[in-house]
C-alpha cells in the first residue's frame, strides 16, 4: 500500500464518515500543495464536493469548503484545455457515482 492509499484509508475516509454520517462513495478530484499541507478536493456520496487541507506534520484536517456538485461544476468553467478536461473528468465521475 502506498503512502496516499494509506492516508485515504486511515485519515481521509474516517474523516468523511464523521463529517457526513455515512460514506457510500468518495472520488478524488484534485490535489494541490500548500505550505505545511496538501489541499484535496473530493466528491463524497455523490452529493458533496469538499475541499480540505491535510497537515503534512500531524495529518490534521481543516475544511476549506463544502459545495454542491453543481456549484463545483460552475467553478471549473472556462475555455482552456485544463478546464475542459476537469469538466469531462467530473462528468464521468458524476455518472459513475449516480450509477452506484
Amino acid at each position: 500500500m502506498d503512502e496516499f492509499d494509506q492516508l485515504e484509508k486511515e485519515i481521509i475516509y474516517p474523516f468523511f464518515l464523521s463529517e457526513f454520517g455515512e460514506l457510500t462513495s468518495a472520488y478524488y478530484l484534485f490535489k494541490n500543495y500548500d505550505q505545511g499541507g496538501e489541499i484535496y478536493t473530493y466528491l463524497v456520496n455523490g452529493k458533496h464536493v469538499i475541499e480540505f487541507d491535510v497537515s503534512t506534520i500531524d495529518h490534521s484536517i481543516i475544511i476549506n469548503s463544502i459545495i454542491t456538485p453543481n456549484e463545483y461544476k460552475k467553478s471549473i468553467q472556462g475555455r482552456g484545455r485544463t478546464q475542459k478536461e476537469e469538466r469531462e473528468y467530473f462528468d464521468k465521475i458524476m455518472k459513475d457515482s449516480n450509477a452506484n
